[in-house]
């Protein structure tokens, strides 16, 4: 599929921040507001934001806060969950909008999970890829992460404050050649893999020859990744990890906590082994109008990995959910 073009940044102040937004579609069109995730930026999302957008809809892609062209981080805890809600509802505000749908893929899936339960007067509905909706639990989600991948797994290793940072830093072009793949194995041949890969340790970000399938973007897109990375650093993606506990305690004082009353489109890929299919076990407990579709041989990169499905769910969703708007 053709790169399509990516709209120029328009830098809209939102919340104490600036964050750098791309735009398409009518602007009394119907709003949808796309958050990525871990390490990506609102370019993630350029097949969606044109395709949604020439169907009609007002598509907005920012780069969250501490990444790309967005307002740095001034510490760990500006990246907590409650900032970026209120950027969101802030970004709205900017634009004169009353609600959007949220979609988001990754960590920007938990960001539009978090937007209903804190916001559920500005949230229209959800769409979420590979990040299922898991509740608020007794405990944290790193306290689990800790117990079943050990101390060698990632995200636990991201909560250091130094060693990733310099290490992501020193490695900027290899970890995205390495990490930005299509789907190499199956959910059955990961399993098959050794106790000491299955725990996902912070090298796997640099690849590990038996996972890795075919480069997941052409050279020129890539570029977009590495050299906003290489000016940025990685710390604003990595607070997302250093606030979970944070953000556990946070989601408590919400107003619909564990509940997602709009409608919600889940598309799950069939082989991310980050964030496996079974996580989304039991979500129609939370939220009740849910629709799910899954996209066999898809990895992590499910909207770049397979655009063209994508936007076809997306695009069919939405027309029957709401199709005069809202």
């Amino acid at each position: 599929m053709t790169s399509p073009v990516f709209p120029a940044p328009r830098l809209i102040k939102t919340n104490g921040a600036t964050l750098s937004v791309h735009m398409a579609g009518p602007e009394t069109g119907p709003a949808l507001v796309f958050c990525h995730g871990f390490p990506e930026l609102g370019y993630s999302w350029r097949y969606q934001v044109a395709a949604l957008g020439a169907a009609g809809f007002r598509t907005i892609a920012p780069d969250l806060r501490g990444y790309g062209g967005s307002s740095p981080l001034g510490s760990v805890e500006d990246g907590a969950i409650d900032v970026h809600v209120a950027d969101m509802v802030g970004l709205l505000d900017a634009l004169g909008i009353d609600k959007a749908i949220f979609v988001g893929h990754d960590w920007g899936g938990a960001l539009v999970w978090a937007m209903p339960q804190a916001h559920p007067e500005r949230t229209a509905g959800v769409i979420a890829l590979n990040t299922p909706f898991v509740g608020r639990g007794e405990t944290d989600f790193l306290s689990i992460v800790e117990q079943l991948r050990g101390p060698t797994n990632y995200m636990v290793r991201f909560q250091e404050r130094e060693v990733p940072d310099a290490w992501l830093a020193a490695n900027v072009e290899k970890v995205f050649r390495g990490f930005m793949r299509q789907c190499g194995v199956t959910q059955a041949e990961f399993a098959a893999q050794p106790a000491e890969v299955q725990a996902l340790p912070l090298g796997l970000l640099v690849g590990e020859p038996q996972l890795l399938g075919a480069p997941l973007m052409p050279d020129v897109e890539l570029s977009t990744f590495i050299e906003a990375y290489r000016r940025t650093g990685f710390f604003g993606g990595l607070a997302w990890y250093r606030n979970i506990r944070r953000n556990w305690e946070i989601s408590a004082g919400w107003p619909s906590v564990n509940k997602v009353a709009q409608p919600s489109l889940f598309i799950i890929a069939a082989d991310d082994y980050y964030i496996p299919p079974f996580m989304s076990e039991g979500m129609e407990d939370f939220v009740p109008d849910l629709e799910r579709h899954t996209i066999a041989r898809c990895f992590h990169w499910t909207q770049q990995e397979h655009p063209e499905t994508v936007n076809r769910l997306m695009a069919d969703w939405l027309g029957r959910r709401f199709p005069h708007g809202w």
